[in-house]
């Protein structure tokens, strides 16, 4: 039942698409007018390219940030459902020095 409304369907669409319209159209007929067209006489103009633009500033500032060594430790693949894992705290110190 699908594909026959499928098929009815494109059907339509077909017909639509190939349906001739038989409407008289009168097209207009410029053989009787004459060329008085004027020709204008356009200036050359000149235009010059703007300027390079002004190169960036690159202000280098000193690097005085300095990271400790951080201490991380090691982690045992071989836990145990028993086994406890340390709860890790960041501190204020190693999280500023992280965001940087």
């Amino acid at each position: 039942m699908f594909n026959l409304g499928l098929a009815v369907s494109l059907g339509a669409v077909l017909v639509a698409f190939e349906w001739k319209a038989n409407e008289q159209v009168v097209v207009q007929d410029f053989s009787g007018m004459e060329d008085d067209w004027d020709i204008l006489d356009v200036p050359i103009t000149n235009q010059t390219p703007p300027p390079p633009p002004a190169p960036i500033e690159v202000i280098i500032k000193p690097d005085d940030i300095i990271i400790d060594k951080i201490d991380l430790q090691t982690i045992d693949i071989n836990t145990t459902e028993t086994s406890v894992i340390p709860v890790v705290e960041i501190t204020s110190l190693l999280w500023s020095k992280l965001q940087m």
